[in-house]
């Protein structure tokens, strides 16, 4: 099964907040800090990883948290990326998006995660900046075949050649979170 083949797993109801609001001002939230009955199920498609609450059954939750973070094997579009997933959709509610984004980073294990060199904002660049520059325990790796694309030149303006956040993948090596949420009860895993 593809990710498309999971578009029930986004209600468009779910409001989408600001992932690098949660990411810069919330405090990071950890597996303790889950509500009662709700679990994190990471999935694993033919096309990449999703990422979201969930319940026992491994349904996505939208009650009392809802998140996601999807992340796709990269195409025409992006280039191979060093075999990196592409992350093109990512909203958690509850101050619980640094915990999902790197549960996404941990599965995609030493691939690693790059951004979407098509529908990168201005806010997402941010995000993957504080994972570059701010996050001892996330490795960037250089990227050596990626397509940046017209689009992402603005977002390279203040950076040296090779130095931009858009210039590489991001691996975390230490599961935390996945043990931390395997050791709970509270990691359904697809």
């Amino acid at each position: 099964m593809t990710i498309e083949e999971r578009e029930d797993l986004v209600p468009m109801s779910l409001p989408a907040l600001s992932l690098v609001k949660l990411l810069l001002s919330e405090a990071a939230k950890t597996p303790a800090d889950l509500p009662p009955q709700t679990y994190v199920t990471v999935e694993r498609t033919s096309d990449g990883i999703l990422v979201y609450f969930s319940d026992l059954m491994g349904q996505l939750s939208d009650e009392p948290l809802s998140g996601i973070v999807e992340a796709y094997e990269p195409d025409e579009m992006t280039g191979p990326c060093d075999g990196a997933l592409v992350v093109r959709r990512a909203f958690v509610t509850g101050g619980f998006g640094p915990m999902l984004y790197d549960l996404a980073m941990e599965a995609a294990g030493n691939r690693g995660l790059t951004m979407d060199r098509d529908t990168l904002t201005g806010e997402a660049f941010r995000v993957w900046e504080y994972y570059k520059d701010r996050r001892s325990d996330v490795e960037a790796i250089p990227l050596t075949d990626c397509v940046k694309g017209p689009k992402l030149d603005v977002y390279q303006m203040e950076y040296e050649e090779g130095e931009s956040p858009i210039d590489f993948r991001y691996v975390k090596r230490d599961p935390a979170f996945t043990n931390a949420l395997r050791s709970a009860g509270k990691l359904i895993e697809a």
